[in-house]
C-alpha cells in the first residue's frame, strides 16, 4: 500500500495538529477538503460520494487523496517544525 505511513500519521495526530496542518499552504483547497473529511470527520471516500460532500467521481477523489499524502510526505521531510517530524519519526 502506497503512503501507508502518511495515512497512519494522519490517524494518530490529535485534532488540533490536524487543523494546524490544514491551515498550511502546501495543499490546495480540494486536498484540504478531502483530508478534513477523511481524517477529522472520519469519512471514507464512498461515504463522501454517497452524501455528495464533494462532487467528484471515486477515481478523482482517490487521486486527490494520493496527491495530498504525497505532498504531506514531502513536507514532513523538509519542514522546520520539529514536533511534526518527531511524531513522524518516533511513532511510525
Amino acid at each position: 500500500m502506497k503512503y501507508r505511513k502518511e495515512r497512519l500519521y494522519l490517524r494518530i495526530l490529535l485534532p488540533p495538529y490536524k487543523r494546524e496542518l490544514l491551515n498550511l499552504a502546501f495543499w490546495n483547497t480540494q486536498e484540504k477538503e478531502i483530508i478534513r473529511l477523511m481524517y477529522l470527520e472520519n469519512r471514507s471516500i464512498e461515504n463522501i460520494i454517497a452524501h455528495g460532500l464533494m462532487p467528484y467521481e471515486k477515481s478523482w477523489l482517490c487521486m486527490l487523496h494520493r496527491t495530498a499524502l504525497s505532498k504531506l510526505k514531502d513536507w514532513l521531510k523538509h519542514t522546520s517544525k520539529t514536533e511534526y517530524r518527531l511524531i513522524y519519526k518516533n511513532l511510525i
